[in-house]
């Protein structure tokens, strides 16, 4: 099986400019959720459940896989 997962674009936004090395990129995010075809497909629960550590973030997402 072969998946994706998104973080919230709150989350993607702040780390592409405020992490290293995401921070050192040319130009600004340009994909959202919402414009990436791939997770408007996935819809909202593809979304990881996010908890913030020390410095880190923990995710958690539960996966189901449906046999053929």
């Amino acid at each position: 099986m072969t998946g994706q997962l998104f973080f919230p674009d709150s989350l993607s936004e702040q780390i592409f400019t405020t992490v290293a090395p995401y921070n050192d990129r040319p130009g600004k995010r340009d994909t959202s959720n919402a414009s990436d075809g791939i997770a408007r497909q996935a819809g909202p629960r593809s979304q990881a459940a996010l908890r913030e550590a020390a410095d880190a973030y923990q995710a958690l997402m539960i996966i189901a896989v449906k046999p053929r």
